[in-house]
């Protein structure tokens, strides 16, 4: 067959929903498998647990949606040949402890791994668990590789903006981190200079703070590399010491 045409393909469980359509066909290097796909979730937790990574995650819904393609027919998946792209959204959910080495990307994501591997100036954050309010992130696949320039996570305790490249096949990572601590010293001076509550900063001041200069009196930022199971953390900047000469000329629309 030289194409080969699936319209509609759905799966549903007790915990998600996906939907899905593609198409196999030849091409001047030969076949190539590509899959529109979007999964709705519901229970994150409880997926995770089907998929056997339970107790990873705690509460949770969201969704993942994009398009997928690799070389051949669609049992010859692989992960060095993926590409396409895809974004992800999840809500209202906590990264449960993960022990070392365990969860391995969901490790990554959770940022519990860092901590272990260098000072860290968030510990009490990420170590026991992160809440989050929402991720989320548009993600670029090239080879397997997955690329991103705006993959965020916030929560009650801080806000955090991702970077860079993570190699699925090879289990390893390049990215920039930029965390924002909601609660804190820093975001407690940009709460006085604000004249904002520290507490009721909303996710959308805070990813104003990370877009303009203020930003940069209250972000913290980190180069990982490296791999999963054994990251190398370096500080590449902390907040320098406030001074009200950092709002000069501030234009007031930044926020």
């Amino acid at each position: 067959l030289s194409h080969v045409t699936v319209e509609r393909l759905e799966i549903e469980s007790p915990n998600a929903h996906l939907k899905a359509s593609g198409a196999w066909r030849k091409t001047g290097d030969g076949l190539l498998t590509t899959l529109q796909t979007r999964l709705d979730v519901g229970n994150l937790n409880g997926l995770l647990g089907q998929l056997g990574y339970g107790d990873y995650l705690k509460r949770g819904s969201g969704q993942l949606e994009g398009t997928l393609a690799w070389p051949g027919y669609p049992y010859d998946f692989a992960l060095a040949s993926l590409a396409g792209q895809f974004k992800v959204e999840a809500r209202s959910g906590q990264f449960a402890k993960i022990e070392p080495g365990a969860g391995k990307l969901l490790g990554l994501l959770s940022l519990q791994s860092l901590p272990r591997r260098a000072t860290f100036d968030f510990r009490d954050v990420f170590s026991e668990g992160f809440a989050f309010e929402r991720i989320q992130g548009q993600v670029k696949v090239a080879r397997g590789i997955l690329l991103t320039d705006d993959f965020e996570i916030s929560g009650p305790s801080a806000f955090v903006g991702i970077n860079g490249e993570v190699s699925l096949p090879a289990e390893t990572q390049s990215l920039t981190l930029r965390v924002v601590p909601e609660v804190g010293e820093g975001m407690a001076l940009a709460a006085t200079f604000l004249g904002t509550p520290v507490l009721g900063l909303s996710t959308l001041i805070v990813s104003k703070l990370l877009r303009n200069p203020l930003g940069k009196v209250v972000a913290y930022e980190y180069q990982v590399t490296g791999s999963w199971d054994n990251p190398v953390v370096a500080r590449l900047s902390a907040p320098p010491p406030a001074t009200p000469e950092l709002l000069v000329n501030l234009p007031y629309d930044q926020f």
